[in-house]
């Protein structure tokens, strides 16, 4: 981490040429915008930070990391949170107060996603 102590700009998420964004393990509060702007990001390391609100309800379909664990986000996990996005190959969401499951479409045998598909912490 590097001690950043804000919000997460929006404007970050509309740019076209970010693919890589690594915020982790700072101490970064406030919401995250929705990332469909963001048509080429496939890695989001947002993890170890103090974010809150519920998670976004779309992501881009570029996405194949998004780390998300230890923050404080609430709600309920959107029942499509993640589904067809045929790149994704990492969804950490644990050490949050997230109620719901990660869809079977995504955590059902024969799955190549790494995901947080367990209430284990």
């Amino acid at each position: 981490g590097n001690a950043f102590t804000s919000t997460v700009p929006a404007s970050w998420f509309t740019m076209t040429s970010l693919l890589y964004l690594d915020l982790s393990e700072n101490s970064l509060s406030g919401t995250i915008p929705e990332l469909v702007d963001s048509p080429v990001l496939s890695y989001l390391f947002l993890n170890n930070n103090s974010l809150s609100g519920t998670l976004p309800q779309t992501l881009p379909l570029s996405i194949m990391h998004l780390w998300l664990q230890y923050n404080d986000f609430s709600g309920e996990i959107p029942q499509d949170f993640g589904v067809g996005h045929e790149n994704l190959t990492e969804l950490l969401l644990h050490g949050n107060d997230l109620s719901g499951e990660i869809s079977n479409e995504l955590c059902g045998e024969g799955t190549r996603l790494e995901a947080d598909c367990l209430d284990e912490e």
